[in-house]
């Protein structure tokens, strides 16, 4: 080989490697950028000042509510959309935040997914709409469990978006009253709800719907849901499931 062709293969040789060394230090970035927006979130649900969060995270205390879109929206705000890559970052995440969320000791949460389905895998009664088809009632749910006690913690809601299905008496059609609110229950043994002043929240807090009479209760059902998780996850100490991960996760 001449000298020429061989420097033309060494310089294209370089190129590739740092073309590969970028591409990893782009995914380190895409990592870092994701775990930091799981860590800002759940520190801000402990009521953390960003202060705090940005001097724990190395950061500015200006970036965090950009962190805390990225921990709840990972697909929308994170650098890492749901592209060919998405499962390995969401392993990767998992891989070093996931043993914070998941102790061996307390209260963990356990769980995300719709109302219908975790209310029927605990048998709670379900309304007649969504006897056959549970998984119909696809409003968010969690369910957290203390591994120590065996206690469990429910949150659900037994209404979508548009609240109950009620048949109006005159025309006998069926009619959305556009009311709906989140339940959270303790189970230890049979299931009770959980004093809302222990967990620092109001029954207007859990409500949704644009049925309701006063403006702040017309919520959408996903900020009532944030804020019943919140408020469980803050009054005992629960790091959240990294949202990055969720329908990823190795297991």
């Amino acid at each position: 080989m001449g000298i020429q062709r061989r420097h033309e293969a060494m310089l294209t040789q370089a190129h590739d490697v740092m073309a590969q060394a970028r591409y990893r230090e782009e995914e380190a970035r895409r990592l870092t950028s994701h775990i930091a927006g799981a860590l800002a979130y759940a520190l801000r649900e402990q009521q953390f000042t960003d202060t705090a969060i940005g001097e724990a995270l190395g950061v500015s205390r200006n970036r965090v509510s950009e962190l805390v879109n990225i921990g709840i929206w990972p697909t929308v705000y994170g650098p890492a959309g749901l592209d060919g890559d998405f499962k390995q970052v969401a392993n990767q995440i998992d891989d070093l935040y996931g043993p914070l969320a998941r102790p061996n000791a307390g209260w963990v949460h356990t769980l995300t997914g719709t109302s219908g389905l975790v209310a029927h895998a605990n048998a709670i009664p379900l309304p007649d709409l969504y006897q056959e088809e549970p998984s119909g009632l696809d409003t968010a749910a969690a369910q957290f469990d203390n591994i120590n006690t065996g206690e469990r913690i429910l949150v659900y809601t037994l209404e979508r978006h548009f609240g109950k299905a009620i048949v109006n008496a005159e025309t006998q059609k069926l009619e959305r009253d556009h009311k709906g609110w989140y339940r959270i229950e303790l189970c230890t043994g049979g299931r009770q709800p959980i004093p809302l002043t222990n967990l620092g929240i109001t029954e207007e807090d859990l409500r949704f719907g644009r049925g309701w009479k006063h403006p702040k209760q017309r919520r959408d059902e996903d900020d009532a849901y944030r804020n019943a998780i919140a408020a469980v996850r803050c009054h005992y100490g629960i790091w959240p499931l990294a949202n990055a991960t969720e329908g990823f996760r190795k297991d």
